[in-house]
């Protein structure tokens, strides 16, 4: 960036959402710097106030995007944690990526915006954290300085709010090609009737209403509280009168704000789950379940709870008392002598993760919630600030005509609304993020494990044109059955109640990631072959629930029993197999006793030529040698160049993995269940 490129721009900020703001106040000269508008080359740059000292003159001498992020700090409580001389000698940087595309740990949409990051770092070895704040800076093409802008109110109930929030739902009907809403052809079995027209909030069957008559409605994701309450829960023995009148004053306030939002939305249903899945009904709950892809899919919008912070939330409301200044925005006026394309009115907000991040609530550690936001065409989160989310968009208060910023690129927060554009390319890694991502979020019942993801797995079923087995596919066999926990520090379980096959991750109770990475990335050599696999379910439970399964492979074992050349690690005196260190892994599913040791056995299923060059195998425990029956108990993978001369079965494995004619030898066929 030249000198010259600074003496062109004339950076004005407008007067905004902010009590610090001055009227066309004149920045300071970084924060001029930081305005100049990116050219082509998208390059990386970095711009620092030199220490503190210079960064608080700045901040007297009226600048309001110094002022706008001194605020912020000292919300943080970075400057009451600092002494004011260790606080001069902070030096202030701004980190930024002028880029419309994917660069780095981000992905953006199509619109004009750039990112930056701001570090507060300490440098005389403090021993508090460096404050990092993000920055968005997006161009808006329709706002001009004269023209009022959208004014933050305190409370996300105000009137503002459900005006924004209905234009939102608006413009994503009128003017979204991805978003286009298709006439209404399907209805759950019940949903709520939120009394639009001054009825009665009633339960509504909607097998009696006929089609010419099928009207939108909404769902609700949140966080469940106690549920002793029958209030809170459709049961049989208030099923009959739920249909003539619920007890609203007896609901919790997060129902009761759903049902007052979706009335001020104009719509007349809403889908709450406690309140239309009976709830002591295990007939009711599995029909139900297995019809979630089509609840959240074909809703007109998801109310997402997502300021939920304690079990207790529904009790707490949907609506959220804020700060204005955590969201507000200033309006930058740009100018230049020679450039066009860097003259226009930027919006430019300062926050850390959480104004960006409704998924890092602990709503999203809920696992029935990562499909219901993956299903649901359009969603409004209920946080600090109302956000808007759909195929096409991303907006909040902040931003309400839109940003493209889509936040971090790992966990859920990559898993947009967009998601099934890429499906059928990119569908089976992206099954690999969505499992991964989903692992770790809890379950009030584990035998939900499977039934919780079985939505999103008929979509995928269906985009992949391929065979869902149990979490698995087919296509990716045997390569899908490599999967691993990640147990340094403990082991999972498995359900003593049959749930799907062992060579199945949704047989564990385990709430922590898995890695699923286990595909050959540049070639390699598949060591055992798929004679055939199976699962059984019950009727209509394809994708949910399962009494048998199993997976015939072809291949050899080598028994674990004779290797004694190298010393596996233990957990404690009584324990067996744990993680065995490079280069040798070993992920155990459940914990195994040394004693067991004679029952295991290793069945080498891929040779990974890059880019670790590791031999993997499952090891498995003999249930009959008989019949030539196994479950799996965990995976081993060795790097062959680098074994010890007395790792004796193992460089059975690695002759075994390296002969040139693999299938044409003596071979086992075994059946894993």
């Amino acid at each position: 960036m030249s000198q010259r490129d600074f003496d062109e721009a004339d950076c004005l900020l407008v007067k905004s959402q902010t009590p610090y703001a001055n009227l066309l106040a004149e920045p300071c000269l970084t924060c001029r710097k930081i305005f100049h508008q990116p050219g082509d080359d998208l390059s990386y740059e970095r711009i620092t106030h030199l220490n503190g000292q210079e960064f608080l003159k700045s901040v007297q001498g009226n600048c309001d995007w110094c002022t706008m992020l001194w605020e912020k700090i000292e919300r943080r409580g970075l400057a009451r944690a600092i002494d004011i001389f260790r606080l001069l000698d902070t030096f202030i940087s701004f980190e930024f990526f002028p880029t419309t595309n994917g660069i780095g740990n981000f992905n953006f949409a199509s619109k004009e915006a750039t990112y930056l990051f701001c570090s507060v770092k300490p440098t005389l070895n403090c021993p508090y954290d460096k404050c990092s704040l993000i920055f968005v800076m997006t161009k808006v093409p329709n706002l001009h300085a004269d023209n009022p802008r959208y004014e933050l109110p305190e409370k996300t109930s105000a009137p503002s709010c459900r005006i924004l929030a209905s234009q939102w739902i608006s413009n994503c009907a009128q003017n979204h090609e991805k978003c286009r809403m298709d006439k209404i052809s399907w209805l759950p079995t019940r949903f709520v009737d939120v009394g639009l027209h001054g009825g009665m909030i009633r339960l509504v069957e909607t097998q009696k209403i006929s089609k010419d008559r099928y009207s939108p409605y909404f769902t609700l994701s949140h966080r469940w509280g106690a549920t002793s309450n029958q209030s809170r829960r459709l049961l049989s023995s208030n099923k009959s009168a739920w249909m003539k009148s619920i007890p609203t004053d007896q609901m919790p306030a997060l129902f009761q704000d759903a049902i007052q939002f979706t009335r001020d939305m104009n719509v007349s249903y809403i889908w709450i789950d406690s309140l239309c899945i009976i709830q002591d009904s295990p007939e009711d709950w599995s029909i139900e379940t297995a019809l979630m892809d089509r609840v959240y899919a074909q809703s007109r919008c998801n109310i997402s709870a997502s300021s939920a912070s304690a079990k207790d939330s529904v009790n707490k409301g949907l609506f959220h008392t804020r700060s204005i200044e955590d969201i507000a925005s200033l309006a930058v006026v740009r100018k230049s002598l020679t450039r066009k394309d860097h003259q226009g009115i930027f919006e430019i907000s300062i926050s850390d993760n959480s104004f960006i991040d409704p998924y890092g609530s602990l709503l999203y550690r809920r696992a029935w919630v990562l499909q219901e936001q993956l299903l649901s065409p359009r969603t409004i989160h209920f946080a600090k600030q109302l956000m808007w989310e759909c195929r096409e968009e991303r907006a909040s208060e902040t931003f309400p005509m839109g940003t493209s910023l889509i936040v971090y690129s790992h966990d859920s927060k990559n898993l947009s609304k967009d998601w099934r554009s890429g499906l059928q390319e990119h569908g089976h890694k992206f099954w690999e993020e969505v499992i991964s991502e989903y692992m770790r979020c809890s379950l009030t019942y584990p035998s939900d494990k499977l039934v919780a993801i079985g939505a999103i797995a008929r979509e995928f079923e269906t985009a992949l044109n391929d065979v869902y087995l149990a979490g698995l596919w087919k296509k990716n066999l045997p390569f899908n059955l490599l999967w691993s926990v990640n147990n340094y520090h403990s082991h999972p379980t498995r359900s003593n109640t049959y749930r799907c096959p062992t060579w199945s991750w949704g047989s564990l109770d385990w709430s922590k990631p898995i890695s699923m990475e286990c595909l050959m990335e540049d070639g390699g050599r598949v060591l055992a072959e798929v004679v055939e696999a199976q699962v059984s379910s019950l009727p209509g439970r394809a994708y949910t629930e399962y009494y048998a399964g199993y997976i015939r492979l072809k291949g050899k074992i080598f028994s674990i029993a004779s290797t004694d050349s190298y010393e596996w690690l233990h957990n404690d005196e009584e324990s067996g197999i744990n993680n065995k260190t490079y280069p040798l892994r070993l992920c155990l599913d459940i914990k195994i006793q040394k004693s067991e040791c004679s029952r295991l056995y290793l069945i080498p299923i891929t040779w990974d030529f890059e880019p670790f060059c590791f031999v993997e195998c499952l090891i498995i425990r003999s249930i009959s040698m008989v019949k030539r029956e196994f479950e799996r108990v965990g995976t081993l993978s060795f790097k062959p160049y680098h074994l010890l001369e007395g790792d004796t079965q193992l460089h059975l494995i690695w002759q075994f993995a390296s002969a040139e004619d693999l299938f044409l030898g003596d071979l086992d066929t075994i059946t894993i269940i």
